[in-house]
């Protein structure tokens, strides 16, 4: 393991910790060039975890992060010696979309089914010729936790990232013409003032870079849930307990690009901010009104300010989302009737089956580059 841990706090209730990975070649779809990439993996509770933030979980994070990092490292280490996953170009010759759950012993059987059932759910939804790997395990976790997560992540020009995005856009996609052209794109970080900063730079999830901007090795991240959890593996007869398909695929989502900076990054946008505005002007020209000024309109990825004022902003289709007061910003906002199973609460009993994504998840993914 290169480096070492770093714990990111942004709120009173949020943690992640941070591990550096080193740098990566990758070929780059758009292009074909080969560049380097350095890459870091990114561990956080499961959402929903309550207490989402404290010593016990911190200490979760530190020892699981340190326990698999150097599995996942080597991982990526011999997939980029034998070519990658998507030697030549990226994509599966002649294949579809292919999502792989790496399971070790830890896993019960009851268990088993069910991801079954979420692999072969998630693959009807994209036509990404790539494969992604993602690990599962059970582990004894701190009460309350539902589990631990890691993906890892990368930044890349944001030049480059817009190119991919228009790259890989389909008839559907106009508004991906519609990115700000140039090296930067405007954004503000302090919701609080009107100060805006031209970024020219924009961090990838693993899965979202494979399916978007290039070709890599290495796994997509680890999930580990906590055994002493109830878990209901079967919703189709309601719920006792939490939902296990429902958490998965909500992790899955995030493992597949559904994040922001304003998680716990210092001044820093994820590609889904992109799309990211503040919902009214506050006396200034900040919500974009037509795909112009979704061109030219500041981003906004700042942690809870302003409250209750951030959206995700597709100009025919708005969707508001969690501002960091109460929830991580990487959500829909909560709601009494959830938006989509990217909402940040799922509550005991609750399930989104048989849908799991709904149309508003499936339209945040695809503005991302994920193929449907």
């Amino acid at each position: 393991m290169q480096g070492s841990h770093r714990a990111a706090q942004t709120g009173a209730n949020r943690v992640a910790v941070v591990i550096p990975d080193g740098l990566r070649r990758s070929t780059l779809h758009a292009s074909g060039a080969r560049v380097l990439t350095e890459w870091h993996t990114v561990w956080r509770p499961i959402c929903g975890s309550k207490p989402a933030f404290g010593p016990a979980v911190e200490a979760d994070l530190l020892r699981t992060a340190l326990k698999f990092s150097e599995g996942l490292r080597g991982r990526a280490d011999r997939a980029e010696h034998d070519g990658g996953e998507d030697s030549g170009g990226g994509g599966i010759a002649g294949g579809s979309f292919n999502i792989h759950f790496d399971l070790d012993g830890s896993v019960p059987a009851q268990a088993m089914p069910a991801i079954d059932a979420v692999e072969a759910a998630i693959e009807a939804l994209f036509a990404d010729p790539i494969n992604i790997t993602i690990e599962i395990s059970f582990d004894d976790l701190s009460g309350g936790t539902l589990g631990v997560t890691s993906s890892p992540y990368t930044h890349i020009s944001y030049s480059t990232s817009r190119d991919g995005l228009q790259d890989d856009a389909d008839d559907t996609d106009g508004l991906l013409q519609r990115l700000p052209s140039g090296s930067s794109v405007p954004v503000r970080y302090n919701g609080n003032n009107h100060s805006i900063t031209l970024e020219n730079r924009v961090f990838w999830s693993l899965a979202n870079y494979k399916a978007t901007i290039g070709a890599i090795g290495g796994d997509a991240g680890s999930i580990i849930f906590n055994d002493d959890i109830t878990w209901d593996y079967d919703p189709s007869n309601g719920v006792v307990g939490y939902s296990f398909q429902d958490v998965l695929a909500h992790e899955v989502g995030h493992a597949l690009g559904f994040t922001s900076g304003a998680d716990f990054r210092d001044k820093d946008l994820e590609v889904m901010d992109l799309f990211r505005f503040q919902k009214n002007d506050d006396g200034h020209d900040y919500n974009p009104d037509s795909w112009a000024e979704f061109r030219v309109r500041p981003r906004l990825v700042s942690d809870g300010a302003p409250p209750g004022k951030h959206i995700t902003d597709f100009i025919q289709h708005t969707f508001p989302m969690s501002d960091g007061t109460s929830h991580q910003p990487s959500h829909f906002d909560e709601r009494l009737n959830p938006i989509g199973l990217m909402d940040p609460a799922l509550s005991w009993g609750e399930t989104h089956w048989p849908a799991l994504f709904n149309s508003k998840d499936l339209r945040v993914l695809d503005a991302i580059g994920w193929d449907r």
